[in-house]
């Protein structure tokens, strides 16, 4: 499949490969799936492409690649909502934020 991203360009990807968030991400109850992009050249960084609009893309981080002591609390109604057993079934990512210098 293709997706033409307003800041990416041309990308071919695998139905495989979308991410689906039941109920999209907070405050983008509209948009469900997305595509992880990860390149070499913007490492540590990552591209969080929505599929359902192309003009629309996060920039993403590891969150503990940021800060070591990072955690999140998780309940067990959480990690069932998002059907996966543990911790160790899915991954953590933050939003990345720019803003001016002194902002």
């Amino acid at each position: 499949m293709k997706l033409v991203s307003a800041k990416l360009g041309e990308i071919e990807y695998s139905p495989d490969n979308v991410i689906h968030f039941k109920h999209g991400l907070i405050g983008l109850e509209n948009m469900q799936n997305f595509l992880l992009l990860e390149e070499n050249d913007f490492a540590p960084f990552g591209h969080l492409q929505s599929v359902d609009d192309p003009s629309f893309t996060l920039i993403v981080i590891n969150p503990f690649l940021v800060d070591p002591q990072y955690s999140m609390e998780l309940l067990s109604d959480d990690l069932e909502s998002i059907g996966v057993q543990s911790t160790q079934d899915f991954m953590a990512l933050a939003i990345v934020v720019f803003s001016p210098r002194g902002a």
